[in-house]
Parts: C-alpha cells; structure tokens; sequence
C-alpha cells in the first residue's frame, strides 16, 4: 500500500518536473494532487527567485559597491566632474544596492537609518512673524557634535577650495552667490543692486562663487575681475549643472574656516535678494540664533523616476522620497549649522542635484528645514516680473526685473 502512494507520488512529481522543462497539460485525478501541485510550483519559483540573493549577508559586512552616475539624455557625459565611477558609503545611502537588484529594489527591501539629532527640532507653527508670514521662533538647540570643530584642525581643504583669504570682520549677514564663470553682467547688475553692501549701513557682505572654466579668455578676465573687487571664491573643479553640489562643498568650507558670521544665504546669481528686510527678520528676537536652515521647503519630495532632466534612477537613490529640503535658488544657515555640515562631506558624497544634497546632509544632523513665506520661487518663464509683498528672496529675476524689483523693495 505505501509502496503504491510513494510509486504514486515519485511519478507525479517527474511529470512536474518534466513540464517546467517542456510546456503540457496535468492531468491530476483529484484535488489533493492539484493542492500538492500548487505548492510544489510556488515553492520552487520561490527558490529559483531567491537564488544568490543574500540580503542579510550584504547588509550585515557593510558592503558597498561601485556605482557609476550615467548622465542624461540632454547632457555631455564629458562635461562632468561628478560623473565618476566611485564607491558609495554605505551611509550615503538608506540601503546598499549591488547592480543586478538596481531593477528588484523597492522601499520594503530599505532599511531606514534614523539620524543622529544634533540639535533640536523647529517648532514651526509655534508663532507668527511679522505681516501675518509664520515663521518659526521656538528652538533649543543642543550642544554640536565634537567633530563639528575638529574638522579645523588641519590647514589641508576638505573641498575642492582653493580661496585661502581670511576676513577678519564678523559679519551678521554672508550672502554667498553660486555664479557661472561667463556671468559677468549678472555678477556686476547684482553688485550695483541688492549685493552693494554700502546701500545701507549693515554688517554683511556678498561674495561670488566660482568653479574653473575651459575657456582661457573667459579665466583671465575672471582672474581681472577678482582682483578687482575681491569677493570671489575659487574652487578647483570645471563648471557644470550637475556640479554645483562641490560648488555647496567649498562655499560651506571657506565660509565655516575662514569667516566670522551669524547667518549665511546661500543663493544664485538670477535671484533678487530683499537684503535690507532679510537682515530685518533675522533679526528678530523670535528668529532662532541657531540650528536653522530656512527657505522654501519641499516637504516629502518624491523621487522622479521617468524621463527628462531630474530622473534619478535606483542606484543613484534608492529611496522614494527625499529627506525635506530648502530651494536651492536661496535658503539661509545659521553658522553653526553650516560648521556641522563640513565634516559630513566625508560621510555623505557629493549628489548631483545640489539643493537636494543639502537636505541629506543637514537630515544627518538632525536640522528641520523651517519654511518662510518670504521665499518666492515661482514656476513661470524668466520673461515675467511680479512683485510679490514681503519678499525675502525671489527667484528668476535678471536684468531689468531684478532692477524693477530692487527699486520697488527699497522705496523709502
């Protein structure tokens, strides 16, 4: 009898095993054999799913692997600095993702890595600012990590920063402006408006940021024009778009080494900056002294996945959504957020979309971007010019709107 059900089962099985191989139809007798056929089947896709996939190995020795940024379709794969096959710390990332699974991974295969809270969370909806904009007031920072000074230690940069000049004087107010070498007009129509420190009387100062350029006539004018004026600083890498996250590197690292400031805006030379009524609302009893970062926040952004100029794929992020971050056309860091980022550069690499790269960084350390209405960032084309009220920071406004603008905000 059992001989019979053990012949039984030993035949039915080769006839499963023979049409995974050639393609028929069972003919099972009844429903015991069609259930032990259901089970079989799934078990052994399962495993054939599964094969070589060790997750928890993988996880477990903190393996990292090489991973390549392929740029674009609209993009020059030799224009990029940033385009270099390199490894990936496996705290860059929520999760360390080898090539062959860049397709399989999905957020149930992340593993989430709470951050480190160096300081305190911003309550933002405490109490109002100024002309009914909220604005967040309330904040007990905690003490900075130690590594958030150590980093000074050595003279050696950190950053592709060349600029070694050292400013004395303590500015309340950095105004650092990403620019682009062929930029001249935008540099000087921003040095004759809102960038002319001597507008009003203040404690601030604007300086521009520069990376190399390809183009000798165009480095020895920008050579002229530094020392002319003096506000430019140098970094030792080729101008791109997708290269302004060292741009963010060796902005933060000359400011952090070699300046004395309470606040720095971050910003872009197409940008209109409201200077004498940002100074105004920084200076604010209820404006935080310290621990922020504040701007137009992204709150959730998630990560975009088809095509066009912000595609991301799953090996350069493998999360769905980003950690909340400022605009990078202007966000304002108070200088001890910006000390305790530096030291992260050698944590965190470079992320081809800057404002974004931000983000992680400043999530790291436990900063909550605080959003400001003043903070105008329209999605419109450059030919319009609207002037918006209270207007801290706006975004697209070059040549005779960033003067319209500039005439406007500063009426009395």
């Amino acid at each position: 009898m059992n001989r019979g059900r053990s012949h039984s089962t030993r035949n039915m099985l080769h006839r499963i095993k023979h049409c995974f191989l050639f393609p028929c139809k069972l003919r099972l007798p009844n429903r015991r054999r069609q259930i032990l056929l259901v089970i079989v089947t799934t078990g052994a896709l399962i495993t054939i799913l599964l094969a070589g996939f060790d997750f928890k190995s993988l996880q477990s020795h903190g393996t990292h692997f090489p991973l390549t940024m392929a740029p674009t379709e609209d993009l020059a794969a030799d224009s990029f600095d940033l385009l270099f096959s390199y490894e990936y710390r496996a705290s860059a990332l929520s999760t360390v993702v080898p090539t062959r699974l860049r397709d399989l991974t999905s957020s149930r295969f992340v593993r989430k890595r709470r951050s480190s809270k160096l300081f305190a969370r911003i309550d933002i909806n405490s109490l109002q600012g100024q002309d009914g904009v909220d604005f967040p007031v309330t904040i007990a920072p905690t003490a900075p990590h130690n590594d958030c000074k150590s980093w000074k230690t050595t003279s050696q940069h950190k950053t592709t920063l060349i600029t070694k000049t050292v400013w004395e004087r303590q500015y309340f107010l950095l105004i650092l402006v990403s620019s682009a070498p062929e930029n001249f007009d935008r540099r000087d129509l921003i040095r004759q408006t809102w960038g002319a420190y001597h507008t009003f009387p203040s404690n601030w100062k604007t300086f521009f940021l520069l990376g190399k350029t390809r183009n000798q006539a165009q480095s020895d004018l920008i050579i002229t024009e530094s020392d002319k004026y003096g506000d430019v600083i140098h970094g030792n890498y080729y101008e791109h778009y997708w290269n302004q996250s060292l741009k963010i590197q060796m902005a933060f690292e000359w400011a952090a080494r070699y300046c004395s400031f309470s606040f720095l805006l971050k910003t872009d030379d197409d940008v209109f900056v409201n200077t004498r009524r940002l100074i105004d609302v920084l200076q604010l009893k209820s404006t935080p002294k310290k621990g922020l970062y504040m701007g137009k926040v992204n709150h959730n952004p998630k990560v975009q996945r088809g095509r066009g100029k912000w595609r991301v794929s799953y090996i350069e992020y493998s999360d769905e959504h980003y950690p909340d971050f400022c605009s990078g056309a202007g966000f304002v860091m108070s200088y001890d957020v910006i000390e305790c980022l530096v030291p992260l550069f050698d944590v965190i690499e470079p992320y081809r979309i800057d404002d974004v790269y931000i983000g992680m960084l400043a999530n790291k350390t436990g900063v909550t971007p605080a959003d400001h209405g003043g903070f105008v960032m329209p999605h419109r084309n450059y030919d319009d010019c609207n002037v918006v009220l209270n207007t801290l920071v706006q975004h697209q406004a070059l040549g005779d709107c960033l003067v319209t603008l500039f005439r406007v905000h500063n009426k009395g």
